[in-house]
């Protein structure tokens, strides 16, 4: 019913938006006043700056009707320093309203300015967004975040409310429930693909530790961004829930999402808990609500730092090995001037 109300309401959605999370609140979780709420870990193409530059940013949301004063609030990106960047003292949050901050490593502290963390976001591997009151220890609101896509934000589906999901169009300083957001197809058979895989990786990229790890990648054939968390993926037919993919990772539309197989699934959310066999073996994406099979492939023999994949993204086999590659990338045929990109069946 109440989503209704927001449909019929035209241009006061915002505040019956704020409203709808409020009572859905009541029934559900009750909402701080101030939350993250919307955030771009990876800003190519969208807005920019006052410089002019397209930043990673992030939006907090008051979901009382009255200003808050959010002078000294911390945020930070690193939990274990709760104090990393203090927003500067005159800045309030207006009634039901929203405040973006610039995260791109500046620190201005002029409050009448748009303002900017001291750190950046990781779209790549993932993190945390937190945000602490002023005594630099009680905990406002925190998110935790896989792999984003370019140009996508990831945000709360109607200000304020617990449930999270990626919006094709972005909503920064304005209601979510304006925004993108658009619920993934009850079956995903056909439009997710297990696209890429390497098995032997010793010379080419390394994870966040340094490391040179087996490595997959999942193409997204639709025109919508989804959110990966809670489907799953596995190495073994009889284990379909074998591993199940930690929320917030993102899909762009026609675009790939990227896993390490190194089985250590504590070096963050990109990383499943099994590795791939070089000699042949099975990888699977299942459905996180009756783990029905999205896509599965099964692979041969593979050659040290010679990827395996779909020619083009999402096609069917045979498939084509790649003597260079496509890591977080498309799978694009070779340049036929360039001479780099040897790709054969």
């Amino acid at each position: 019913m109440i989503l209704c109300i927001l449909k019929s309401m035209g241009t006061k959605t915002i505040r019956y938006a704020a409203l709808a999370a409020l009572l859905l609140g009541a029934v559900g979780r009750a909402p701080a006043l101030v939350l993250i709420n919307e955030f771009m870990a990876v800003n190519t193409v969208t807005i920019t700056d006052e410089t002019g530059r397209f930043s990673d940013w992030i939006e907090l949301y008051n979901g009382a009707p009255t200003p808050v004063d959010l002078s000294g609030y911390y945020m930070t990106d690193v939990t274990s320093e709760p104090r990393k960047w203090r927003i500067p003292a005159g800045v309030a949050i207006a009634g039901y309203g929203h405040l973006l901050i610039w995260a791109n490593g500046t620190s201005p502290t002029n409050p009448s300015r748009p303002l900017h963390a001291n750190f950046r976001l990781n779209g790549e591997n993932g993190e945390v967004i937190a945000l602490y009151a002023a005594d630099g220890a009680t905990t406002v609101d925190v998110i935790r975040f896989g792999q984003q896509a370019a140009n996508v934000s990831y945000g709360r589906r109607i200000d304020g409310y617990h449930l999270w999901g990626p919006f094709k169009k972005s909503t920064p300083r304005a209601s979510n429930a304006l925004g993108g957001y658009t619920p993934p197809p009850a079956r995903l058979a056909g439009i997710l693909f297990i696209n890429e895989w390497l098995t032997s990786n010793t010379t080419g990229i390394k994870d966040e530790t340094g490391k040179r790890e087996d490595w997959f990648e999942i193409y997204n054939s639709s025109d919508i961004p989804i959110d990966l968390g809670g489907y799953y993926l596995t190495d073994k037919t009889a284990q379909p829930t074998k591993f199940t993919i930690p929320p917030a990772n993102v899909i762009g539309p026609k675009g790939v999402a990227f896993f390490w197989a190194d089985d250590d699934v504590g070096q963050g959310p990109t990383h499943v808990n099994f590795k791939l066999n070089d000699t042949s073996e099975t990888i699977a994406l299942h459905e996180k609500s009756d783990a029905a099979l999205i896509d599965r492939i099964t692979y041969g023999r593979q050659t040290a730092n010679v990827s395996q994949g779909r020619m083009p993204d999402g096609a069917a086999a045979p498939f084509v090995f790649f003597s260079t590659p496509t890591p977080r990338a498309l799978n694009q045929p070779p340049p036929t001037s360039a001479g780099r990109w040897e790709w054969y069946r």
